[in-house]
């Protein structure tokens, strides 16, 4: 049926892609970095949920993301 088809393809080009995409770019990502910037995903749902969905961000989400931010700077600093 043409639900199925949709379906299909959802899984398809959102999950087989993305994930073969995901895995060919870490081969010439260091680990250290592709670490950092999976770190990264929850905050960025976040602004995407607050610009573009209208979404207000509580005190939580304000907190979490203050605190990826402050040990992604703490991190990179180890790094030197």
């Amino acid at each position: 049926t043409e639900f199925t088809i949709k379906v299909i393809a959802l899984v398809f080009f959102s999950g087989l892609m993305a994930i073969s995409l995901y895995y060919k770019g870490l081969k010439y990502t260091p680990a250290r970095t592709a670490t950092l910037l999976e770190l990264f995903f929850p905050f960025c749902a976040v602004i995407v949920n607050w610009v573009v969905l209208n979404q207000t961000l509580g005190l939580l989400q304000w907190v979490g993301g203050g605190l990826l931010i402050l040990s992604a700077v703490v991190l990179q600093r180890k790094r030197y």
